[in-house]
């Protein structure tokens, strides 16, 4: 009987925990739409040559935080130009 108290009791203190931790909305990558949109703009940065493709862009996410979609594109196209150049100067 004990235990059943001492495990809802911890139970009780975990979910007080997960309500009371806020995000705040205001920070980098602080939602799962910020986040998938950023990936997304990294995955085509690295694969797209010609900027980020129409397909892309209308990802409900992607839609709802296009900056992190370009962020993402910029980064994503840095890696590649940096993978070029690594490539490129260990066959010179």
């Amino acid at each position: 009987m004990n235990e059943d108290i001492t495990e809802f009791k911890t139970l009780e203190l975990i979910e007080t925990a997960i309500k009371s931790r806020s995000v705040d909305p205001g920070e980098f990558l602080s939602t799962y739409a910020e986040v998938h949109a950023f990936i997304i703009g990294i995955y085509a940065g690295l694969t797209e040559w010609k900027g980020i493709d129409s397909e892309l862009m209308k990802n409900l996410d992607v839609a709802k935080e296009p900056h992190y979609a370009y962020g993402g594109y910029i980064v994503g196209t840095a890696g590649r130009i940096i993978i070029i150049l690594i490539v490129g100067s260990a066959m010179i």
